[in-house]
């Protein structure tokens, strides 16, 4: 976590000093429209980046040596949100900040999605049933069937690219810590 505030300290601090980025902070820079579909884009990136990157901590080798960690808390906590090593933290925030200096973002929208995602983190790790009034919002039962059933239910804020790639948890399979993919195994 020390790292990881350290960084994000720091790009702040890089940002508002002038140094190069793509973060602009006035929405005529780039006009309504652009600002607008701004908010869908990003949120995608930020989630299609979390689910490869969760789906690939989740092979044999990466999961046994790197995210097995964080899933030790079966039944997550608000805590367990940030239970992970340094390495798969830095691997994150690769992809959480990319957007800083590859594409013109404006201010408001790249906090506002942040924000979001760390709120729904918290949600997801709560241990809390809940369910949120946007659609494509799953409720925090997604991810503890993630914690629970390990291998499925790989994405984060939506249930898009599990829907796609058929990792999301079916009851008529089978999963547990070593049944790897994503998929599970049929039912006996």
């Amino acid at each position: 976590m020390t790292l990881a505030g350290s960084m994000s300290g720091f790009l702040t601090c890089w940002i508002l000093n002038g140094n190069y980025t793509s973060v602009y902070f006035v929405i005529g820079d780039y006009g309504h429209a652009y600002y607008f579909l701004s908010f869908i884009w990003l949120f995608l990136w930020f989630e299609a980046s979390a689910y490869y990157s969760h789906r690939l901590l989740h092979t044999p080798w990466l999961y046994k040596t790197v995210h097995k960690h964080h899933h030790r808390y079966h039944s997550p906590t608000p805590y367990s949100v940030i239970a992970m090593s340094p390495f798969e933290m830095m691997f994150y925030q690769i992809f959480f900040v990319a957007p800083l200096f590859t594409v013109p973002i404006h201010a408001s929208v790249y906090v506002a999605i942040e924000l979001y995602i760390f709120y729904f983190g918290l949600v997801d790790h709560s241990g809390v049933k809940m369910t949120s009034w946007l659609p494509w919002q799953p409720d925090s039962m997604f991810h503890d069937d993630h914690h629970k059933f390990f291998h499925c239910n790989f994405g984060f804020n939506a249930r898009l690219f599990d829907w796609l790639h058929g990792t999301y948890h079916k009851a008529n399979r089978t999963y547990g810590e070593e049944v790897f993919g994503g998929y599970g195994k049929p039912k006996d």
